[in-house]
């Protein structure tokens, strides 16, 4: 997991690797909106989800003829949201469509390991403002962001990100949120 975040995503087309991203992302957002009987229970992350897969839909407009299959997968991932359809099933959908890209929706492991040193530098000079310095959502910024910036330090608020989701979340930012895109 940790080999995610040490190296930059490299893909051949830097428009397939967005909204490959757009498309994990929302599925993802998504699962968190449920419990586990199905039930939508945390609305904003239906809509961020759903925010995520319009985007998403925009920017495959660009995509060459060829793409078709995926497109295709990508309208079966919007109906069975606006359905919404057990979290699963976007998850299977999702898995097909990113499959379906090929190796320019993947996020490239990195050539050299992790350097905690250079990732705390990092995060002071962009993350913190908003972040907080320890990651706790109170960063000077926060007050006036609307939605507030969550607390990546919270367990709780966390329970459901994995490595891959904050790389591709950084990469290509948050709409509607103050988390611009860092790819």
């Amino acid at each position: 997991l940790m080999m995610i975040f040490a190296g930059t995503a490299r893909a051949q087309d830097p428009t397939v690797q967005r909204i490959a991203s757009m498309v994990f992302i929302a599925v993802g957002e998504y699962a968190n909106g449920f419990d586990p009987r199905g039930r939508l229970t945390t609305p904003g992350e239906y809509k961020e989800a759903v925010d995520f897969l319009a985007e998403a839909r925009s920017a495959a407009a660009r995509l060459p003829s060829q793409r078709q299959a995926a497109m295709a997968l990508l309208d079966s991932i919007i109906s069975a949201a606006d359905k919404k359809r057990p979290p699963a099933a976007l998850a299977a959908l999702e898995k097909r469509f990113s499959l379906s890209l090929g190796s320019d929706a993947l996020v490239t492991a990195p050539t050299a390991p992790l350097n905690p040193d250079s990732g705390r530098l990092v995060f002071i000079a962009n993350c913190a403002s908003c972040h907080g310095p320890f990651g706790r959502g109170d960063g000077p910024l926060a007050a006036s962001l609307n939605p507030r910036p969550p607390a990546l330090a919270d367990p709780v608020v966390m329970r459901a990100v994995t490595p891959e989701m904050m790389f591709r979340k950084i990469e290509i930012g948050v709409s509607g949120t103050g988390m611009a895109a860092f790819s």
